[in-house]
């Protein structure tokens, strides 16, 4: 599997060229930020030993909740509107999306669905076809082509700044987002129960926004490369159980690209699908805190029902031809559409 790919070309003097306007693109700020974070994350890794228990139990949490701003806020709440939460919600998951450093809730999702319309083409931010680095945590240093800011310009996010929760973090997130990452777990863990400083910035501030940082970004990468294609064997993105419990039931991107507007973001049928994001949106939903939950169970029965249908049609001549081959016809169609890819 290649790492990060450059486009080839048989001359020497384009490679050049291709290799001179990448480095140009470097958004070298950026880049030295996620270089300096892993390296205090890697340091903070030296000092959990001499942490209390307790900024351990907080730092998981607020790993947790981080993911969740992610998964359940910024991705299934607001890019794809997948179902509606009460203001409260809203509220705490902007603040959750704000302790993992990610920019705002606008800016991530008008991104994301630009992904979605333009998912491993040119204009996809994180395509995969550039490498699986680049579409794990890559692209992040990289400014956007010329291209993609305009088709990102075209992407109608008018929506997004209607709800207040998402305009007031998007004016404020410069600084708000530092606070809620950083300053925050540092004087909770210090006036709390004494922590110092510096081990609470470490482990509660660096390393958990670096493992955050990874627990979302593994849905643009290893599922591509690492699972299964169920849903539409057209597209690279697969289900994998093990993202899933990394990323809180991110794993399962085939069903997820085939039906982006599914809340659940997986078929959800099987007791070994891993989904914490959906359970906590319909644990919202119990308190009477979210709603108009959208599923897309229906959609794929219809295109299993259609697939089904046009197998038998296929098979129906060697029915006709040996009768006593009616038992086995069904179990022959079983395994085609467990094969069959979908097409759209």
């Amino acid at each position: 599997m290649w790492w990060f790919h450059l486009p080839t070309s048989s001359s020497s003097a384009s490679i050049a060229a291709s290799f001179i306007s990448c480095v140009s693109r470097v958004n070298f700020s950026m880049a030295l930020y996620i270089a300096t974070s892993h390296v205090l994350a890697i340091f903070a890794l030296q000092v959990l030993p001499s942490c209390r228990w307790q900024t351990l139990v907080f730092t998981g949490m607020l790993f947790y909740t981080g993911v969740l701003g992610v998964t359940a806020g910024a991705h299934r709440l607001w890019a794809h509107k997948s179902y509606k939460a009460h203001g409260l919600v809203r509220v705490v998951l902007m603040l959750w999306q704000s302790t993992s450093l990610q920019g705002s809730i606008f800016d991530w999702s008008r991104w994301h669905r630009l992904h979605h319309k333009f998912a491993e083409t040119d204009l996809d931010p994180h395509n995969i076809h550039r490498g699986l680095f680049y579409a794990h945590m890559g692209w992040l240093v990289m400014r956007p082509t010329s291209r993609m800011v305009a088709a990102v310009a075209a992407v109608p996010c008018d929506d997004l700044l209607q709800d207040w929760v998402v305009a007031m973090q998007h004016r404020f997130h410069w600084v708000l987002n530092p606070i809620m990452c950083f300053a925050m777990p540092v004087a909770v863990s210090s006036f709390l129960w004494r922590e110092d400083w510096t081990t609470a910035l470490l482990v509660a501030g660096f390393l958990r926004q670096v493992l955050v940082m990874h627990a979302t970004c593994v849905a643009n990468s290893v599922t591509h490369i690492v699972g299964s294609k169920p849903y539409n064997a057209v597209l690279s993105a697969r289900d994998s159980l093990w993202v899933a419990l990394v990323s809180l039931g991110e794993g399962y991107q085939n069903w997820h690209h085939q039906f982006p507007q599914d809340y659940a973001a997986a078929e959800d049928e099987c007791p070994w699908q891993f989904n914490a994001t959906k359970a906590f949106i319909d644990g919202c939903a119990m308190a009477g805190l979210a709603g108009h939950r959208q599923r897309a169970l229906h959609l794929w029965g219809q295109k299993k029902y259609v697939l089904r249908s046009r197998l038998l049609d296929e098979l129906r001549p060697f029915r006709t031809c040996n009768p006593s081959s009616t038992s086995s016809t069904s179990s022959h169609v079983g395994t085609r559409l467990s094969s069959e890819t979908m097409k759209n």
